[in-house]
């Protein structure tokens, strides 16, 4: 019989609703899904069919199986998931296709992520990973997880249909129709008579000698077709997913090679990244190690998993409605009423400790506003201050986005897998130093004040005096520092209080000197420095350091935005201590010398120690910061990097009008004296000029706080 059970009408019918949804959806070329021509396509499988007449009607007869099998694979698309990559209208969907492509290549197009019924161990693994990436602010539709679920299904569903089909009846009546179309005289001249004869009886059911077994056989093959189509569209979904997925996570940052410069050949190591991925997926044997692989790729920095941590907190308050608007009011401790009920509560979502629910100011719920004003950089001596219920009815969704973006940017960090490093976080006013994946030392210092000025050149507000992100390596630490004065600072702070103010060089150390040719305004090592007495040197493009300062008060404030772009450090005798036994060169008693010393000298000198191992330093913007409690800290934006990233501004909300450039400015003279210079370079005196002394200021932004004061 050619047929035991007849095949379920419903799955036959499913089966073909599969095959015609895969064909609108991906648009895959015919050979591939079976969405069109039924006829044989000769392939490298068809070099086991016998080529002779003689040899045909032997296999035909006496191995009839083995020779159709040999036909029917030959009939297939031998790489499938090549295929489905060069497909123009599949290839759409993907954003890898041509890396993919080569990597297939490599493995003779064998998957890995599929295999004829569903998902791998690895495939699953990948799809697992995917479904999760919304746990760490990723969308998880960008790895096409709907597609990833139509191809699985339709998968299922040829498969089941070619598993339950009908067995291929291999009787005596097909063996004999097979041996007789050897001897039609284009069957037997064919080059390949063995193939000739069964594409001759079993291609068409119109034009066969035995048209039920070429029935039988076309459904099959549509079956067959349409499942190895199918996963191989699964296996590149898969695969495209897994590297995407990949470089969202972290192999995608080039922002920690210090080596190439080239976008291009960075692109190139950011590639190799991946194919290793690829391989390493490749070559797992199980879903442990390949969840192992998956798991490896996020970042390792403890803040990383400690946002994650709190991220399921702040996801779970959005999924329910979020939290309670806070009336604002006055009070203190035994206050009570429904204002102070609904403070609780609002405190409660974020896992503050405020005691019982009730309507009474007590000392818990004392102790939990003052640790949420820390946390997020208000000043708890205020009391009840309109900042706080500003900050308490910033919504919870947003609150979320700014967690999502945090994790996104510490999957940009540059900081890598470097073990000793010392890390500076902008919003946080905070640095420290981690040794072997810990952290060592962690310090208040002071960042580059928040005044925006009109850019001449880009007409446009910018941050003058921001501290940049960068990275870079401590090679070297200077004791007792000179401070050259760098220009714009000259030009705008110092030379007019020099002007009103004869000897305000000679009271602060100033000195002008000659250093290889050049003219350098500096303030000699000294008490009034404003580098105090060592600074912290990793050289950069933008001459930026770390160092003491002489305006201890700064560090009492909660923000501390004010320094020109340098980063002042409150303990840098504990940092200077730290770095050098880190390092093996720490004397406490030759350093108490070299200051003890450089303060009886007429002529200061400076000290530098280069440092045997240079340590990278990572400046880096994280408004979301977790602290030792578990307790997410929102900090302040002072850049409005994180708020333009979100909603990035227009070009007219930045456009300014440069101010003019003053027909006179002024200049350092001869003996220090300060002096006008015109644009044609003629310099007069000041104190004889009839016209207004110039404003050397640049334009500012009215909307700036007005942060800053003397020193880098």
């Amino acid at each position: 019989m050619l047929f035991r059970n007849r095949p379920n009408s419903a799955s036959a019918l499913a089966a073909a609703s599969s095959r015609r949804a895969l064909c609108a959806l991906f648009g895959l070329a015919m050979a591939i899904a079976g969405c069109g021509s039924e006829s044989p396509v000769e392939s490298e499988g068809s070099a086991a069919l016998p080529t002779t007449r003689d040899a045909a009607r032997e296999a035909l007869e006496d191995h009839l199986e083995a020779t159709y099998l040999a036909w029917f694979d030959s009939q297939l698309t031998q790489a499938p998931v090549e295929a489905v990559l060069r497909s123009t209208e599949f290839a759409k969907l993907l954003k890898r296709e041509h890396t993919l492509l080569r990597l297939y290549e490599a493995r003779k197009g064998a998957p890995f992520l599929t295999n004829e019924s569903g998902l791998t161990p690895v495939g699953q693994s990948v799809v697992d990973a995917v479904a999760l990436s919304a746990d760490h602010g990723l969308d998880p539709k960008s790895y096409h997880q709907a597609q990833i679920r139509e191809a699985l299904t339709s998968l299922t569903e040829w498969d089941a249909g070619l598993r339950h089909a009908p067995p291929f009846g291999f009787e005596r009546a097909l063996k004999q129709a097979l041996v007789a179309a050897t001897d039609v005289p284009s069957v037997a001249s064919a080059p390949n008579v063995a193939m000739a004869a069964l594409t001759a009886v079993l291609g068409d059911a119109a034009t066969s000698t035995a048209p039920e077994y070429a029935r039988a056989h076309a459904a099959r093959l549509e079956l067959a077709r349409g499942a190895r189509g199918a996963g191989a569209t699964l296996e590149a979904l898969l695969a495209d997913a897994l590297l995407d997925y990949g470089a969202d996570q972290g192999l995608g940052n080039a922002a920690t090679l210090d080596d190439p410069k080239e976008t291009a050949a960075r692109a190139k190591v950011v590639e190799g990244r991946l194919a290793k991925l690829f391989e390493e997926a490749a070559a797992a044997l199980s879903s442990e190690v390949a969840n192992a692989l998956l798991s490896s790729l996020p970042p390792r920095h403890d803040q990383y998993g400690k946002l994650l941590e709190v991220r399921k907190l702040y996801a779970a308050l959005v999924a329910k409605g979020g939290w309670p608007k806070v009336t604002a009011f006055t009070g203190s401790r035994g206050t009570h009423g429904p204002q102070v009920a609904t403070l609780k509560v609002r405190l409660s979502e974020e896992g503050y400790a405020v005691g019982p629910l009730d309507d009474r100011f007590d000392e818990p719920l004392g102790k939990a506003v003052s640790d949420y004003m820390v946390g997020h950089q208000l000043d708890p001596k205020k009391g009840l201050y309109k900042e706080l219920f500003s900050s308490l009815n910033v919504t919870a969704e947003q609150r979320l986005k700014q967690l999502d973006l945090t994790l996104q940017r510490w999957r940009e960090s540059r900081i890598g897998d470097d073990p000793d490093f010392v890390f500076v976080n902008i919003p946080d006013f905070h640095a420290e130093v981690w040794r072997d994946g810990k952290r060592a030392m962690r310090f208040r210092i002071v960042v580059g004040n928040t005044a925006r000025e009109c850019d001449p050149e880009t007409k446009s507000w910018k941050y003058a005096n921001a501290t940049p992100l960068q990275s870079a390596r401590m090679s070297y630490i200077t004791l007792n520092p000179f401070w050259n004065v760098p220009q714009r600072i000259l030009n705008e702070e110092l030379l007019p209080e020099l002007l009103e103010t004869e000897d305000y060089f000679e009271r602060l150390g100033i000195e002008r000197v000659t250093i290889r040719g050049e003219e350098v305004i500096r303030q000699k090592p000294g008490e009034d420095n404003a580098l105090g007495v060592v600074k912290f040197m990793f050289p950069n493009p933008f001459s930026t350091y770390m160092h003491d300062t002489n305006k201890k008060a700064f560090f009492a404030y909660p923000v501390r935005a004010f320094s020109h772009g340098c980063m002042r450090v409150q303990d840098p005798m504990k940092l200077l201590e730290h770095m050098l036994t880190e390092d093996g060169q720490y004397d406490a008693a030759k350093i108490a010398k070299i200051y003890d010393d450089n303060k009886k000298l007429e002529e200061k000198k400076e000290t530098t120690i280069t440092l045997k191992t240079a340590v990278p330093v990572h400046v880096e913007y994280y408004v979301v910061r977790v602290n030792d409690e578990g307790q997410a800290e929102f900090l302040a934006d002072i850049y409005k990097y994180d708020r333009d990233r979100m909603s990035p501004p227009s070009a007219e909300s930045l456009a300014c009008v440069p101010k003019e450039a003053p027909e006179q400015t002024l200049v350092l003279g001869e003996d220090n004296r300060v002096m006008l210079r015109d644009q044609a370079g003629t310099l007069t005196d000041p104190n004889a000029a009839e016209a207004p002394l110039p404003v050397t200021e640049p334009v500012a932004d009215p909307a700036s706080p007005a942060a800053g004061d003397l020193g880098p």
